[in-house]
């Protein structure tokens, strides 16, 4: 018995659904896979563009730097803490170092003697009075 034409159709009907549905499914998997770069490339993006503002800034005080470097000021400053030079006229007063060469211990090498008491008995003594 052979198919009448209205059963064709409709088994031609059913094979064009399930194909635009297939085609559909791809399609959507396609959006999906290009919009999960895109998010990716994005976040990279941000991520570029931080850097080089923290470049940018790290740039501009080098150069900030190198300009103080370069003037007179910093030079005689550098040429009195690390060369130990001094302008005419001028005397150099060094505070703080001479203690260690003449002897005299400073306060943290002291001899200190310990309570012989426990704090309990400290604060009875203080409370009630020395026994």
């Amino acid at each position: 018995m052979r198919p009448t034409l209205k059963q064709k159709i409709f088994d031609y009907t059913h094979l064009a659904f399930w194909i635009g549905l297939i085609a559909t499914m791809y399609v959507m998997a396609a959006l999906i896979n290009l919009s999960a770069k895109n998010t990716t490339l994005r976040e990279k993006a941000d991520k570029v563009e931080e850097d080089l503002i923290v470049l940018e800034n790290d740039v501009d005080t080098l150069k900030a730097q190198i300009a103080y470097y370069q003037t007179d000021a910093y030079k005689e400053r550098f040429a009195r803490e690390k060369l130990g030079l001094q302008a005419p006229g001028e005397s150099v007063v060094i505070v703080g170092r001479g203690d260690a060469e003449q002897g005299v211990k400073p306060e943290a090498t002291k001899d200190t003697t310990l309570p012989t008491k426990s704090h309990v008995e400290e604060w009875g003594d203080f409370l009630f009075g020395a026994q």
